[in-house]
């Protein structure tokens, strides 16, 4: 999918945000995050800094930092609607949406159901 929003200025630090795009209800996601840019997700595994930004969502997020990989995942009982930001990383070094390939590994409904996957986009703005 193609990320939006300007790109941070310079290096240093900035936040990358994950957005949901379409208008569904995703029960559970998982997400794919393949980078390039001058720098790295700040954390190595499962301590990267990363955070969900759905109210009840239990999350797990691992930064592969030797393959420049981000993989997340996200279960939500209530389910939560698109448009949404629904997670966001600290990310170390210079890095534009356009460095960010996203990819759903797998994406449902609360009930279950298995969802066409949804647009995820990156937005990336300066600490």
């Amino acid at each position: 999918a193609a990320p939006s929003a300007a790109p941070s200025g310079g290096s240093g630090s900035a936040m990358v945000a994950f957005e949901l795009q379409d208008a569904v209800t995703v029960g559970a996601l998982q997400i794919d995050v393949e980078y390039d840019g001058s720098g790295r997700f700040a954390g190595d595994g499962d301590q990267v800094e990363c955070l969900t930004t759905v109210d009840g969502a239990l999350s797990s997020f691992n930064h592969l930092a030797d393959t420049r990989e981000l993989k997340a995942a996200f279960v939500v009982v209530e389910g939560f609607t698109g448009p949404a930001r629904f997670a966001e990383c600290r990310f170390e070094g210079s890095i534009t949406p356009a460095d960010f390939r996203i990819g759903i590994r797998d994406a449902s409904t609360p009930d279950l159901e298995e969802l066409t996957p949804p647009v995820v986009t990156a937005v990336v703005t300066a600490e």
